[in-house]
């Protein structure tokens, strides 16, 4: 299981060329800003790895103080995580809608009734659909031999994801205008509940990375070895 949470100042878009049907149908540009953006996501997951793991040879007998107490390993390849629940809240503190009209060379911000001016945040919360996140993994460290069939792996790791499982649930900041505004809530009443707010798309991609340090206990079976056939009894 993970749980992510990020935290963006401002997030802002610009979208250009929306009429004022209410102000002689003048051209203006929505500037809208969302101030102490966080998101959080919270999954449980299934993780199936396909890697490869490289170490070097100690000898199988084993004496305190003669034999090899120590090795170098690396492992690598991917990890497919099967997302069985995937959780999602996502909220901004304030949203500000400015409205410049290049034909006036003139700026509007006031006008509550209009969708203008400074707003309180609100919140969205639910879950995402279920999906696949495949995982780029790297593990590396020292193979330590503390007993006569017991090792001891010490390493650091990280993990990179290369897809983004939530994509689709995303909305690009831009597509939050004037128009689309005003139809999710009461102008004159409901100003400060954005219904229908969703998870925002502030950058092409976003990958989930984790790096630590593990700690693996490895049991070690010594083969018996076959009685000498020419060896008296």
């Amino acid at each position: 299981m993970y749980n992510v949470k990020a935290k963006i100042g401002n997030l802002k878009a610009i979208t250009p060329g929306l009429i004022d049907e209410a102000n002689y149908n003048y051209l203006f540009d929505l500037h809208t800003t969302l101030s102490g953006y966080t998101e959080t996501h919270k999954a449980i997951f299934m993780s199936v790895p396909v890697m490869l793991q490289f170490q070097t040879k100690q000898k199988q007998e084993w004496i305190w103080k003669r034999s090899e107490m120590k090795g170098f390993y690396a492992i690598g390849g991917v990890k497919v995580n099967l997302l069985l629940k995937n959780e999602y809240e996502a909220q901004f503190a304030t949203l500000t809608n400015l409205a410049y009209y290049p034909e006036l060379d003139n700026w509007h911000g006031t006008q509550t009734f209009a969708g203008l001016g400074v707003f309180d945040g609100s919140s969205a919360g639910g879950d995402l659909k279920l999906g696949v996140h495949v995982v780029f993994a790297f593990e590396s460290g020292m193979k330590w031999r503390i007993g006569k069939n017991l090792f001891l792996y010490t390493g650091a790791f990280f993990d990179c994801g290369l897809n983004d499982p939530t994509k689709d649930s995303r909305e690009p900041l831009s597509d939050y205008t004037y128009a689309k505004y005003l139809t999710y809530i009461n102008p004159l009443t409901d100003l400060n509940d954005l219904k229908g707010f969703t998870l925002l798309k502030f950058s092409d991609k976003i990958n989930l990375m984790t790096a630590g340090i593990k700690l693996r206990l490895a049991f070690f079976k010594i083969p018996e070895r076959e009685p000498c056939p020419y060896r008296k009894k």
